[in-house]
């Protein structure tokens, strides 16, 4: 019994075989049963030898069939040699014998032609169906113009139950191998299903193992900027930024496709000001620019809104890709970033294009700009790095956005990507000049605070020492008081005694989560920070943010590596206005 189960999961279920092979195992059985059914029926009804004798060698092409399949693992001359006798000999031959048109034969003839076109593949496929269809054909035509020819069947009642067997016996056939592919299919899927969530899962924990050290060194290096008054020291401390990052935009660029190709993506959209995107953009690329001694430009349309409605975050991503590319792919020259609108029904299409004087783009790549992990060009640009991804990504996003992107492209001569941006719209006064804003801007980049709050407290939940003095050492100078647990087991303690404005929670922590400290902290009676804000601090940019807040009941989320700008203007939303004073 044992070696019978192994058996059959081996024809049918194990992969040991292709899926193609497996089918035929399967239609291969069905037919065998098929025809025995018939001998013992034709046994029953004491038909002639003459008709009983087709049964027999259909049944022993089959076996022959069978034995080219699995022993000789020739799939396509099985198929062959099945197709040919019953299509080309049985089935002809039993139409002439059984009563032609009177009887079930032309229900097999339609299941041999189904056999060719599925079973079958490459040419041999369409050449034995067409083979199938003339046969077919001439048998109709030889019952139609010679009667005589045709063996009619004269009891009705076997008539009638040879043609009812046959529809049942063909119909199970069908039933049978359409179920197994169906069985085959959601099995597959199911597979399919669990690896992507192992590889989503897999990027979440390397995600977070890299972005737990990046949090520490750009933090520290943050500090550095604050307090050094050497400017070589600056200048060194300025590159580590730039270098983690670029780090850090590579590590965003895998998980943002795998989401993508997962379907996960989510686009959160926000009010947010256009002079800062555009400025935060121009701010991120300038270095790397003038490092290779290119022209950053900027041609910004004076009358566009101040304020729009949209995911900010996205877009500065997009852009960011096409600015790094025109600046990667330029060698000599400048690289122009433009920002203009049009009206659309929502409100306005952000029209934002970088332009660059690069080496372009060959004709015969522009197909395949936009495909998964494609680079233009690899033999002239081998030596530039990039994951292949940033303009997927671009394009994606965009279509996410009901948006679009063009691109022109001369080779040696340079290229242009256009972004055309649907967005609604929150401040319509216009921007005014940019070149004056980020003039004004520049002269108040120098770090200082941006409120006081001596007599708020904050509690930093954080089972990585640095992570926690971190984030102390970059509010410092807010004078906030801070207190410190190394996980959800303390934290929770300290929640029970302590009065707290404010909760920075870190996700991933050994014995109790963050989700889970959370969740408690919502969820026990007499706790005097019940509803205290609680902003979740994590490495793991895979969060599906409605699902975070619903299921746990935290307020915000903050990816790593936090700045400390973006720490101070968190405290400043959530901490009440009576323990604030601005700066």
């Amino acid at each position: 019994m044992e070696f019978f189960r192994k058996k059959v999961e081996q024809l049918f279920i194990s992969e040991q075989y292709e899926l193609r092979h497996r089918i035929m195992n399967l239609v291969d059985v069905c037919i065998t049963i098929a025809l025995i059914v018939m001998c013992i029926y034709s046994l029953i009804v004491r038909m002639k030898i003459i008709v009983i004798l087709p049964i027999v060698l259909t049944l022993a092409a089959v076996i022959i069939s069978a034995y080219i399949l699995n022993f000789k693992n020739n799939m396509q001359l099985s198929g062959i040699i099945l197709s040919g006798v019953c299509n080309g000999i049985m089935f002809p031959f039993m139409f002439f014998v059984y009563g032609g048109i009177d009887s079930g034969i032309p229900i097999w003839m339609v299941f041999g032609l189904i056999y060719n076109m599925h079973i079958l593949y490459g040419a041999t496929s369409y050449i034995l169906t067409v083979f199938t269809i003339v046969v077919d054909g001439m048998c109709f035509f030889m019952a139609y113009n010679y009667p005589n020819i045709v063996e009619p069947m004269d009891n009705a009642g076997i008539k009638t139950l040879s043609i009812y067997a046959t529809m049942i016996l063909a119909a199970l056939i069908f039933g049978v191998v359409f179920k197994y592919q169906t069985y085959l299919y959601n099995k597959k899927c199911a597979e399919l299903e669990k690896a992507d969530s192992a590889k989503s899962e897999l990027l979440a924990n390397v995600s977070h193992e890299i972005r737990t050290p990046i949090n520490s060194i750009l933090g520290m290096n943050e500090m550095i900027l604050r307090k050094n008054k050497d400017e070589g020291v600056a200048g060194y401390a300025r590159t580590i930024d730039s270098a983690g990052n670029t780090l850090l935009a590579l590590i965003n660029d895998l998980l943002d496709m795998s989401k993508i190709e997962a379907g996960r993506m989510e686009l959160v959209e926000t009010n947010y000001s256009l002079f800062e995107l555009l400025n935060g953009c121009y701010n991120m690329v300038k270095t790397r620019a003038i490092d290779k001694g290119l022209q950053l430009k900027l041609e910004i349309d004076p009358s566009l809104p101040k304020g729009l409605i949209g995911d900010d975050v996205r877009i500065i991503q997009m852009i960011n890709n096409l600015l790094t590319n025109a600046i990667k792919y330029t060698d000599s020259g400048e690289v122009v970033l433009k920002a203009t609108y049009h009206k659309v029904p929502i409100g306005i299409s952000l029209d934002v294009c970088v332009s660059d004087t690069g080496r372009g783009i060959p004709k015969d790549e522009m197909k395949t700009l936009f495909d998964t992990f494609t680079r233009i060009d690899i033999n002239r640009n081998r030596n530039i790095e990039g994951t292949g991804l940033g303009l997927t990504i671009t394009k994606q996003f965009t279509e996410m956005m009901n948006g679009s992107i063009e691109v022109q492209s001369e080779l040696n001569v340079g290229s242009e990507f256009t972004l055309h941006i649907p967005q609604k719209l929150a401040d319509i006064s216009p921007i005014g000049d940019y070149e004056s804003l980020r003039s004004e801007k520049t002269g108040k980049e120098k770090y200082g605070e941006i409120f006081h709050a001596p007599e708020a407290r904050l509690l930093i939940v954080d089972d990585v020492a640095m992570n926690r003095d971190i984030i102390e050492l970059l509010l410092e100078r807010t004078q906030i008081m801070i207190d410190k647990a190394q996980d959800g087991e303390e934290c929770i303690e300290m929640v029970k005694k302590q009065k707290y404005n404010i909760i920075f929670m870190d996700q991933m922590m050994p014995q109790m989560d963050g989700l889970e400290a959370t969740k408690k902290i919502r969820s026990m009676e007499g706790n005097p920070n019940k509803d205290i804000p609680i902003v979740l601090v994590t490495a793991n940019v895979g969060l599906d943010r409605n699902k975070l807040y619903k299921e746990t009941g935290c307020d915000e989320y903050l990816t790593k590596p936090v700045g400390g700008v973006e720490l101070e203007k968190t405290l400043l939303r959530f901490l009440p206005e009576e323990l604030v004073i601005k700066l």
